[in-house]
This record gives C-alpha cells, structure tokens and sequence, in this order.
C-alpha cells in the first residue's frame, strides 16, 4: 500500500511543478454511482470547474461534489481514499487496485478498484483525451 501512496504523493508533487492552470480531460466511469456512469468532460479554465456528460451541456462544478472527483485534483484525493480508508477497511490487498499516471503532467490515466463480487466500491476511472486550455466546446 505505502508503494501505491508513495506513487500517489510522486505524481501530485509533478502536477504541481507542471504548473497546469487551465486543462480539459475526457474520462468514462464506470462504477456503483449510476448517475455517473457513462462519459464526461470536464474543464479547468480561469479558476473555475466545468462538467459536461455524455455530450451534455456543461455546469459549473463545486469542490467536493461528486462530479469534482472527475478533476486532475478530485482524482488525486479520490484515489488516496481508496488507498488510505477503502482498502484497509475492506481488508484487500493493494494489488486489487490498480493506478497509472501521465509520464508528462503526472495526472491519473486510469484508476480501478476491484474488490471482487458485487462491492459499491468497484469502479473504473478511464482518461482517454486530455489537452492544455480550457475545452474547445465551453
């Protein structure tokens, strides 16, 4: 677990250094929260969080809000939960979760939990588009 938090605190620390302002990020998700399964976007621009699903229109998001998780920095708190509360909770092993980052900006690519049977916490975080800037559709 501490090589998972080790890696976790390793890519925050770059992301940070990159010093990322404004950012788009294309993401599915598939997990316990049927409300949230399906395709989002989500867009940092001028210190504000936006959300759009599945080609929707776009709402402004706040911290701590569910759909705030879709964020480089939601996902970086989102995942240091399932390895500090959820694993040790359910007693799993570390490998069951399963953590890639960006090489270049240090941002989590995909995130997935498999606790086994039909767990609320089973899920899977997938980025497949991410660019510099605000999204092109806001």
């Amino acid at each position: 677990m501490s090589e998972h938090l080790d890696k976790l605190l390793e890519s925050a620390s770059r992301w940070r250094q990159v010093g990322v302002d404004d950012y788009w990020i294309h993401l599915g998700y598939m997990g316990a929260d049927i409300a949230l399964v399906g395709e989002h976007e989500v867009t940092h621009a001028e210190e504000r969080l936006w959300h759009a699903k599945d080609g929707g229109d776009w709402v402004e998001v706040t911290k701590g809000s569910n759909r705030w998780l879709f964020s480089v920095e939601g996902m970086f708190v989102w995942a240091k939960d399932l390895i500090t509360k959820v694993l040790p909770k359910a007693e799993a092993d570390a490998e069951l979760l399963e953590l890639r980052y960006d090489d270049d900006f240090g941002y989590i690519e995909y995130m997935r939990l498999e606790l086994g049977k039909r767990d609320r916490e089973n899920l899977t975080v997938e980025v497949k588009g991410f660019g510099l800037g605000k999204h092109p559709e806001l």
